[in-house]
């Protein structure tokens, strides 16, 4: 199972293989979870972007979410070469 971490801002943002975990880093509150699709995993670190976590998935997906909500801004395949 794949497991990373980034702490931006004040949150920590941890990508397991099935999903992101946002939480409050002083706290240790849930801020947003996100599953992925039933047929992808994430399998790369998270990058937080200006407002955005980027994160790889199965399959050469790269996936764009609102750093807040963890809501999908987008998504796309990309060539796994």
């Amino acid at each position: 199972m794949f497991f990373a971490t980034a702490v931006v801002d004040g949150v920590v943002y941890q990508v397991a293989h099935l999903g992101l975990l946002a939480l409050d880093a002083a706290t240790g509150q849930k801020r947003c979870r996100l599953k992925s699709h039933f047929h992808f995993h994430f399998d790369s670190p998270p990058a937080v972007v200006d407002g955005t976590v980027y994160i790889g998935g199965s399959g050469g997906w790269l996936w764009a979410l609102d750093a807040d909500t963890g809501r999908e801004r987008w998504g796309s395949a990309r060539p796994t070469t």
